[in-house]
């Protein structure tokens, strides 16, 4: 089974690399690199969600009907996971067999703050407010500077993403995993079950909106004891 992440706002790959030797032998780690940051920093940042998804479904596509996999998106990443899963059907290729969507309400409800217009320093004490951002990174103003651009370039594609209602529901079962502290609201989490045609269970951690950090091996615990227990079904 093959899990494949993706990211929060500017988040890279790397911020998967711990899960590696905490995921079980059976499931094979996928992080995505997104443009504009880590390997691909010389590429410029998407211009919109759709943008996005088709950059990831080009790099992951020519092994979608090898074997069975899943997508974990966190943030960001959840929004961008649920558009890739849209993608992947209309394509009629092998879909997931779960979808983890984790810290993010769901799709329909349109980010009202325009967070990627902030001047610089209304904008760093907003992302810093969160908690996904390391708090030394203050001291290191060349690091804060290259930052900066890539967090509110994501931004900017998820405060200016457009629902598209009407379509077809994921025929994958949904997994949201939420924050018990994270100022998104029960509604709004709960309301990821109206985007599929298969069953949906929620997940409450301990913690903020990036309970991820805070809670890793529960995370991950429970992401292998769910693809572990479909692959012994599929068996």
């Amino acid at each position: 089974m093959k899990l494949i992440c993706l990211p929060h706002a500017g988040g890279s790959a790397a911020i998967f690399n711990g899960w590696k030797a905490s995921l079980v032998s059976e499931i094979t780690l996928e992080n995505v690199e997104l443009a504009g940051r880590g390997k691909r920093y010389r590429e410029n940042f998407y211009t919109n969600v759709f943008e996005a998804v088709e950059d990831i479904y080009s790099i992951i596509h020519k092994e979608l009907d090898a074997s069975p996999y899943a997508i974990f998106g966190h943030s960001m990443g959840s929004l961008l996971a649920f558009e890739l899963g849209h993608k992947i059907q209309q394509e009629k290729r092998r879909i997931p067999e779960a979808f983890f969507f984790s810290g993010k309400a769901a799709p329909n409800f349109l980010t009202q703050e325009s967070v990627h217009l902030y001047e610089k320093e209304r904008f760093i004490k907003k992302i810093f407010s969160l908690g996904g951002t390391p708090a030394e990174l203050m001291n290191y103003k060349v690091l804060l500077d290259s930052y900066l651009p890539i967090i509110r370039a994501d931004y900017k594609i998820v405060e200016t993403y457009k629902f598209q209602n009407n379509r077809l529901l994921l025929n994958t079962p949904f997994y949201i995993f939420y924050g018990d502290k994270d100022p998104i609201t029960l509604d709004k989490i709960k309301a990821w079950e109206n985007y599929t045609s298969k069953s949906c269970e929620w997940f409450k951690f301990d913690g903020n909106h990036f309970f991820i950090k805070q809670q890793e091996r529960l995370v991950i615990n429970l992401i292998n004891k769910i693809l572990i227990k479909k692959q012994k079904i599929g068996m």
